[in-house]
Parts: structure tokens; C-alpha cells; sequence
């Protein structure tokens, strides 16, 4: 019995499994159990990863986005909240999600986020925008605008945080 199919296949999985293999190494770095111990953002292959217990979710145009990770640097004045991976380099691919929050005072109610970024997929907006705060700044929810040069616009994005 013939199999005409058999040779080419044979010859093609090799080659297949190493463009897989490569794909993976370049694709999207993840947190490793040693970075979950990190109290800092990890960087890595152009990311900085937030790989601690909390967790962020966006709400943009109807698609929501859960962001799994968080590091949050909280002071008496204020706190710099990261969610998931941003770039710090790029351009990279693939695009990831990621949300970073600079709020001030902590205090538990409103507060001014007047500084940050979401990125979701290949879209990104710097923003500004108002949280409702508690628990030192440890938990919340917002809505944000992005902006240009300080101004907000139409892009509106709602969501919450939990810091672990």
C-alpha cells in the first residue's frame, strides 16, 4: 500500500515544530512563580510585567478585558497602580493589555486619576480621569477618558482594580 502523503509530511513536521517553537519564544513574556515573589515590575523582552495577586478589568466600548497581575506602589500622597504588561519599548509584538494608574490623595471616596495608560490590543490612550477609592487605595473603580495634550476626548473606559 502507498501512501504519497506520508514523505512530505514526514519531511514538513520538523520544520512546522520549529517555526512553532520560535513563535513561542517570541511572543508575549508571562510571569514566572519567581516573578509572582517580585516587589517590583518585571521587565522583559520590552515589557514591564505587573506579576503580583491582583487584578484590573476595562470596560471599552461594550468588550470587556481582565487583566490578571498587578504591582501597586501606595504612599500617604497617592499610589502608581499597574495592571497586566506595558511596553516599555517598542514597537513589539504581539500587543498586550495592561493599565496603569496614577491616583492621588489617598483618602477612601473620590480621587483624581491624573496620570496613567490602557493598552488593549494595539490600542492605546494615555488617560485622566476620576476613581472611587477604598481601602487605602487598594481597591477600586473608575472612569476614564482618554486625552491629547491634557484634554480629555470621547474614548471612555470604566473598570476596577484590586491590588493583591
Amino acid at each position: 500500500m502507498r501512501v504519497p502523503w506520508l514523505l512530505p509530511v514526514l519531511v514538513a513536521t520538523p520544520l512546522v515544530l520549529g517555526a512553532w517553537a520560535s513563535a513561542a519564544e517570541g511572543g508575549a513574556p508571562t510571569c514566572t512563580a519567581q516573578d509572582e515573589k517580585s516587589k517590583t515590575l518585571v521587565l522583559r523582552r520590552g515589557y514591564a510585567l505587573a506579576c503580583g495577586p491582583g487584578s484590573a478589568v476595562v470596560k471599552f466600548k461594550g468588550i470587556t478585558y481582565r487583566m490578571k497581575g498587578s504591582r501597586c506602589f501606595i504612599s500617604p500622597q497617592g499610589a502608581r497602580l499597574y495592571f497586566g504588561a506595558q511596553r516599555v519599548r517598542g514597537p513589539l509584538p504581539p500587543p498586550l493589555i495592561g493599565l496603569y494608574l496614577v491616583v492621588e490623595p489617598n483618602r477612601k471616596g473620590t480621587v483624581d486619576v491624573i496620570d496613567g495608560g490602557v493598552t488593549l490590543g494595539s490600542r492605546f490612550a494615555a488617560i485622566v480621569g476620576k476613581a472611587q477609592a477604598t481601602n487605602g487605595l487598594r481597591r477600586g473603580t473608575f472612569t476614564i477618558f482618554g486625552h491629547v495634550g491634557g484634554q480629555p476626548d470621547s474614548r471612555r473606559f470604566m473598570g476596577s482594580w484590586q491590588c493583591g
